[in-house]
């Protein structure tokens, strides 16, 4: 398990879970995949023995505005629309 799932398992910081993502990437085929906390510790060891590599932890918050403020696509906003509004109508599998 990842180093920064172990932190967070160790001392339960609750508020800031909420927020964070964990970054998988393999190379072949070449794909991310970005989990929650639950969701990556429920698939870490798995996705590690099948050619993923957790690349990076991000606070979510933080990363949707960095995308925003160093950006020049006009569409933006709409995009950030599109998949909030998709986000609502997925029923949760499992």
């Amino acid at each position: 398990m990842g180093h920064e799932l172990k932190f967070l398992q160790t001392h339960k910081l609750k508020n800031m879970k909420a927020g964070l993502v964990f970054v998988y990437y393999r190379q072949t085929p070449k794909e991310i995949k970005v989990l929650n906390l639950d969701d990556a510790k429920n698939q870490n060891d798995n996705l590690l023995s099948n050619g993923w590599e957790h690349t990076a932890t991000l606070d979510a918050c933080k990363w949707i505005e960095y995308l925003f403020n160093q950006t020049e696509a006009e569409d933006i906003i709409a995009n950030v629309y599109e998949l909030s509004n998709s986000q609502k109508h997925r029923t949760k599998v499992g």
